[in-house]
């Protein structure tokens, strides 16, 4: 959906969309034809191709995106030297609540980006966000 925004008497841009449903939405400003992400915006959304800035209406379905009161475990970026790649590498490794400092063999479960994404898509992208109520 496009929506064009208008500039105010005290030179403040705005625009109006609604009402949205519950939902996820990524949106850009196209200024002069150049995609700009928001700057009053901390939210985003990324994946090597496309930018954007992040709105989540909490409600319904998207309770999926929310962060609940659960044990939540402890992620570690490592770094690693990647032959294949000439460079060094990255990954997260996540260890699962309570398990931190047990020794011993634990199940692995292996997550991999899509397409442009990275080693911290699933984390930084994936259900970390702060939920704004409608």
């Amino acid at each position: 959906m496009k929506v064009a925004m208008t500039k105010g008497d005290d030179g403040v841009w705005s625009a109006t969309v609604g009402p949205l449903k519950p939902e996820y939405y990524v949106y850009v400003f196209v200024v002069d034809g150049v995609q700009a992400q928001d700057p009053r915006n901390i939210f985003r959304v990324r994946d090597g191709q496309r930018y954007g800035s992040a709105l989540h209406l909490a409600g319904g379905f998207t309770s999926d995106y929310a962060v609940n009161d659960v044990p939540h475990g402890t992620l570690h970026l490592v770094w690693y030297p990647s032959p294949g790649a000439e460079n060094d590498a990255a990954l997260v490794r996540v260890h699962a609540a309570g398990i931190r400092d047990q020794r011993g063999r634990y199940p692995v479960f292996y997550l991999l980006h899509g397409g442009g994404g990275d080693e911290d898509a699933w984390t930084t992208l994936g259900g970390r966000r702060r939920s704004w109520t409608t």
